[in-house]
């Protein structure tokens, strides 16, 4: 994971994640968003109501954007020690083969 940029859009509680993926020998992974409100302490900010890049069999690669609904999500909230984390899995298990 490199390049992650957040920003939200203005007038609104949407959040757009920016990032490049990369992952040898497998052509998709599976993203994952956490938000935390605690500096990064734990990730209890609600994450639920998100599109783009994220999910399962996301190709690997640059320029990748995840809006979240903050909004929707997480209501009535402010928080200038948010934190956001991109997780990559390659669902790949040591030993094994993928197939």
């Amino acid at each position: 994971m490199s390049n992650l940029t957040v920003a939200q859009r203005v007038t609104t509680r949407l959040i757009d994640i920016n990032y490049d993926v990369q992952a040898s020998g497998v052509g998709t992974v599976k993203i994952k968003l956490e938000v935390s409100a605690d500096g990064g302490a734990s990730s209890s900010v609600p994450v639920q109501t998100v599109s783009g890049d994220v999910g399962d069999n996301v190709a690997v690669g640059a320029n990748k954007q995840i809006t979240w609904d903050a909004g929707t999500d997480w209501p009535g909230h402010e928080n200038s020690q948010m934190r956001f984390r991109v997780i990559a899995d390659d669902l790949v298990i040591a030993g094994f083969s993928r197939i």
